[in-house]
């Protein structure tokens, strides 16, 4: 009986090593792979902190949407009677540009034409948007959406001032910043006055005659 006992304790003693080893391996194995992932991971654009933005501007239908905070609250220049949705800017679009990953980096290139890019000395014109951020230190960022990938629309080539590289980003910023001024606009409430229905009508009605019938 207590060589069983001792048996059943030397079984469960190594069982416990070999859970307790393969917690150890497992969680160095996801360190691994997380280093590796971060090691390979391309930062195309960060913005430090989106909240703090003071204005940003994008191209919309071959204008330019201007929209500035003012006391806490975003506004469109030249609509400024518009109220917009604080949620739909920071959460839906801004944070967007806290950190943009690219897919792949293209270095050393020839010719930005091929990428949907058009450049003329310091200036840059990107076939599908350019967003200018200002922060709340003043300093503005501006990025360049040129063309979709051809081998897949999902894809665009991006271009940051100041940054001679050409990204591939995944199509998420564009679609953020296509936002029309109805998309941003805050809900309005509207207060729905109660009618009279039918019904209480007709109830009303045929009180009336009842008064009417028994007062003769």
């Amino acid at each position: 009986m207590k060589k069983q006992f001792i048996q059943f304790g030397v079984i469960v003693a190594v069982l416990v090593v070999c859970i307790v080893g393969y917690f150890v391996m497992s969680s160095h194995f996801d360190k691994k792979e997380k280093k590796e992932e971060e090691a390979g991971k391309i930062v195309a654009f960060q913005l430090d902190d989106y909240k703090d933005v003071k204005n940003f501007s994008y191209v919309l239908s071959n204008s330019t949407l201007e929209i500035k905070k003012n006391d806490g609250k975003w506004q469109i220049s030249g609509q400024e009677d518009v109220k917009l949705k604080k949620s739909t800017i920071e959460s839906e679009m801004l944070s967007k540009l806290a950190e943009i990953d690219a897919e792949d980096k293209i270095d050393n290139v020839s010719s930005e034409e091929d990428y949907g890019f058009i450049k003329s000395e310091d200036e840059l014109a990107a076939a599908t948007n350019t967003i200018k951020v200002t922060d709340k230190d003043g300093k503005e960022y501006i990025i360049y959406i040129g063309s979709a990938n051809p081998y897949d629309s999902t894809k665009y080539y991006m271009m940051v001032k100041g940054d001679d590289n050409v990204y591939v980003i995944s199509s998420d910023l564009v679609t953020a910043f296509s936002k029309t001024v109805d998309d941003m606009k805050e809900e309005e409430t509207t207060t729905v006055e109660e009618t009279t229905t039918g019904k209480e009508a007709e109830e009303t009605t045929l009180g009336e005659a009842g008064t009417d019938k028994t007062s003769e």
